[in-house]
């Protein structure tokens, strides 16, 4: 899977950094709903690193989260957690 996703990666260069995505998380983690305000994050076609992490990983057909949450919802610390407790990823 790594080299896969790698090469998926590779088509994310040039997206811009997802800041907003931030606000969106907190906004989530708060149980906070925002009309529209997804729409409005997935318009703007930017990713936080975690994000572009699970899309990569989607796209070259493996998912790491199996939730259906929405990707603009994960979190750094959601990778670690998945890493931390996930042998096969490790190595």
């Amino acid at each position: 899977m790594p080299a896969t996703a790698g090469a998926a990666a590779l088509k994310y260069v040039g997206v811009g950094y997802g800041w907003l995505d931030y606000g969106a998380i907190t906004l989530h983690e708060l149980h906070i709903d925002v009309p529209g305000l997804r729409s409005f994050i997935e318009s703007m076609h930017t990713m936080i690193c975690s994000q572009l992490v699970d899309r990569a990983a989607l796209d070259a057909g493996k998912h790491l989260f199996d939730d259906g949450g929405w990707p603009g919802y994960i979190k750094p610390s959601d990778l670690g957690q998945l890493l931390s407790s996930n042998s096969e990823l490790q190595g």
